[in-house]
């Protein structure tokens, strides 16, 4: 699926496979992407805000902004430290 620029706001992706997806400047606010797995998807210019990536693999996740992708996705409102476990 190819998403970029488009309306995907609210959508429902939990637990799919979104591997090299293109994401570019798509709506995605309070999309679920819980324990999806996002490896090398193209979130640039994404609207983030509420989205639900608890447990979802972004390893890979190309996005713009300054600073890592944990700290992006967290000022969106997107994860929380709650929600980062470590290995």
């Amino acid at each position: 699926m190819v998403g970029s620029g488009r309306d995907l706001s609210g959508k429902d992706y939990s637990g799919q496979d979104l591997t090299d997806y293109d994401l570019r400047g798509a709506d995605l606010r309070d999309t679920n992407f819980r324990r999806a797995d996002l490896t090398n998807a193209n979130l640039t210019n994404a609207d983030l805000r509420g989205a639900d990536f608890r447990q979802a693999n972004v390893r890979g996740v190309e996005i713009n902004g300054k600073g890592s992708i944990l700290e992006i996705l967290s000022q969106a409102g997107a994860i929380t430290t709650k929600n980062i476990h470590k290995e």
